[in-house]
């Protein structure tokens, strides 16, 4: 079982994208200068790893069987 429960977890992970959303001109510049790529390349990476971090925190809601309504119309 884990130590941690996933709420609590989730929290962790919400906590980690809004780190990465307010220093994202400081990680892009680090991403230019490391990786040699051009800045909006970097924001783009960046935003996938935003996007990767959101879908993780909402991993408890999948968890417990809960998803998002969807409809469709004809």
């Amino acid at each position: 079982m884990a130590r941690h429960p996933p709420l609590k977890r989730a929290r962790v992970m919400f906590k980690f994208k809004q780190l990465l959303e307010t220093h994202a001109n400081e990680i892009c510049a680090l991403i230019t200068d490391e990786h040699g790529k051009v800045l909006s390349d970097a924001m783009g990476e960046l935003q996938r790893g935003i996007e990767n971090v959101e879908y993780a925190a909402g991993a408890p809601e999948l968890l417990r069987g809960n998803s998002p309504r969807m409809s469709a119309r004809d």
